[in-house]
């Protein structure tokens, strides 16, 4: 609320007056104005004469600037949500004398739209260098702003082109992807830069950024970033380590599946089938007048013992997963020179293991990952078994019977130039209750062994093998994938 007239500064008096005699004097019958207030005209303060007022008179007073304004209604363009398509939106705008028309258009324009479903052309830190117009064509100078657009200001999941810069040096050309939380892999603000190949041009952008305030990330920091922020579960943050580290295509799919959240899925049910039966039991000891558990303990107990069975089931399916992501642990078994270690070799297709006429030459384990024919096998190679009394070499056949009880598969090379012996059943024994393959190897020499003894013994078929010329592997190979594939192992 403006004061009285009279509580007025000078400056403001003349103000007030001067919106007066320019708003009457605009109508043509009306070229003087005289004003009193309470009934007490205004004078002069030199002539102390009736003050006449007019715009030459108002016009010189530096308080009062006049500037003739006016209203025009304008259809201004900007882009729907799709981003697709220009669409219009009207809008009156205060045109200014000092100011070109086409100026404060495109002022409106960068200031964006007013209606919620149209989203802004020209990114808002653009400047209007100059506008003008001549001969019907309008040049609109603008700042490099208008083409370097700010990221933060476009839409989620887009792909833009441009330049990376170190100052006025141009490093590479880029793809900048942009993804907005909360629908990014962390749930965060993600900014990804694609890049040219090469270690060189990789190094310098990756310089320039960490330049700029960035940091390298630690080790699994986005999945964790992921976690924390609920875009994931334990589950599925274990899946993108386990994805990573995939050496078959089985394991690989395994933890597509868990990433998807097969098993948090499968929890999940088992949780919220649980949790309704009890909130059912509450009610019903609440309200025990509307709510009956007449015969509801046989529900209850088909309930459980399905759940129950489904976990049974999750749990089992570790020994599946683990097989599937580090590989079948595969155990060599057999008496010193049989061929373990030539078969290891045969398998890698190189000399790994130390191969010699002398028993006992392999005196502890000997660990090696392999893809076999799209399986991934983690293969041991064991000392020879047999009672010695060499105290380095039964410390090697004593771990050689530890690691035969972990395996997943033994596989159990009997030399078929010798004659079976108590070693030999003692190894039977050994691998009774396991899920084992039996090689006859040297068969391209004179086959001493007694075979159908040992398929009796042992209750298993053989395969005939040579690792000196790689007979029988096409048969290995088969039975472990008929094995693997049957669920034996």
């Amino acid at each position: 609320m403006q004061p009285s007239f009279d509580k007025l500064s000078p400056s403001d008096r003349i103000l007030c007056i001067g919106a007066m005699v320019y708003t009457l004097t605009d109508m043509s019958f009306i070229e003087d104005v005289y004003v009193s207030v309470n009934g007490i005209t205004l004078n002069e303060p030199q002539t102390n004469t009736p003050w006449k007022f007019n715009r030459e008179s108002i016009r010189n007073n530096p308080t009062v600037n006049p500037e003739k304004t006016n209203w025009q209604v304008v259809e201004l363009y900007f882009a729907d949500r799709t981003g697709t398509r220009l669409a219009s939106e009207q809008r009156s705008i205060e045109v200014k004398q000092s100011l070109s028309l086409e100026y404060q258009i495109v002022e409106q324009l960068i200031a964006g739209p007013e209606k919620n479903m149209l989203e802004k052309t020209i990114p808002v830190s653009t400047q209007i260098k100059d506008i003008k117009t001549e001969d019907g064509i309008c040049y609109v100078n603008l700042s490099k702003e208008f083409i370097n657009k700010k990221l933060a200001n476009v839409e989620s999941h887009t792909v833009h082109y441009g330049h990376i810069m170190d100052g006025d040096k141009t490093l590479d050309q880029v793809l900048v992807i942009v993804m907005k939380n909360p629908h990014s892999y962390t749930g965060e603000d993600t900014v990804e830069i694609d890049c040219h190949g090469g270690m060189l041009i990789l190094k310098k952008v990756l310089d320039l950024v960490l330049k700029n305030g960035a940091r390298t990330a630690e080790p699994g920091e986005f999945t964790k970033r992921a976690f924390l922020n609920g875009r994931i579960d334990l589950s599925q943050a274990e899946a993108v380590m386990d994805l990573i580290n995939s050496k078959n295509d089985f394991a690989l799919n395994s933890s597509i599946e868990q990433l998807k959240g097969g098993v948090s899925d499968a929890i999940k049910d088992i949780r919220k089938d649980i949790i309704y039966h009890i909130a059912f039991i509450e009610s019903a000891l609440d309200d025990p007048e509307h709510i009956s558990l007449d015969g509801y303990d046989e529900e209850i107990t088909e309930m459980l013992n399905e759940n129950i069975n489904k976990i049974s089931k999750l749990v089992n399916s570790f020994d599946n997963g683990r097989i599937m992501k580090e590989g079948i642990k595969t155990v060599i078994l057999g008496k010193p020179n049989a061929g373990k270690s030539s078969l290891l070799n045969l398998m890698l297709g190189e000399d790994r293991a130390i191969v010699t006429d002398i028993e006992g030459t392999t005196r502890d384990t000997l660990e090696e990952n392999i893809n076999f024919n799209g399986l991934s096998l983690k293969i041991i190679d064991t000392a020879g078994i047999r009672d010695t009394e060499d105290l380095v070499e039964q410390i090697g056949v004593n771990k050689a019977k530890e690691i035969a009880k972990e395996g997943d598969l033994i596989i159990y090379v009997v030399d078929g130039s010798r004659e079976l012996d108590d070693n030999d059943r003692e190894i039977i024994k050994l691998i009774n209750d396991k899920q084992a393959i039996i090689l006859v190897n040297k068969s391209d020499m004179d086959t001493v062994i007694n075979i159908d003894e040992l398929k009796k013994d042992s209750n298993r078929d053989v395969i005939l093998f040579s690792a000196k010329n790689g007979e029988g592997m096409d048969q290995l190979e088969e039975e472990i994938r008929n094995m693997f594939y049957s669920g034996n192992i």
